[in-house]
């Protein structure tokens, strides 16, 4: 699945934000919001997570990064509402500046 751009970015439960990733880097490399009839971009990357992506699974419940040291899994709970869960990362760093 794609989900490296605005439009198909990944955002389940009729959610007005999305998350863009791309297939080189772990973490999420846009954080788009859609909001009445506009979006806007943050991050470049939003999160950004060390290491190398050893193998990548995305389905429509979840995206999860395989990396040489331990892996990361995000997902929807509810409308607006995601969660990172991660196993042998030692950092990760958020950058939420709004992309012009």
């Amino acid at each position: 699945m794609d989900y490296s751009t605005a439009a198909k970015s990944f955002s389940p439960h009729y959610s007005d934000i999305g998350l863009g990733f791309n297939d080189d880097m772990p973490g999420i490399k846009t954080l788009f919001i859609h909001y009445n009839r506009n979006t806007n971009e943050m991050g470049d990357p939003f999160i950004e997570i060390p290491g190398n992506i050893r193998n990548a699974r995305k389905c429509i419940l979840g995206v999860t990064d395989i990396l040489d040291e331990g892996n990361v899994h995000f997902a929807f709970y509810a409308r607006n509402s995601w969660v990172i869960e991660c196993e042998g990362v030692s950092f990760i760093k958020i950058t939420a500046l709004r992309k012009d």
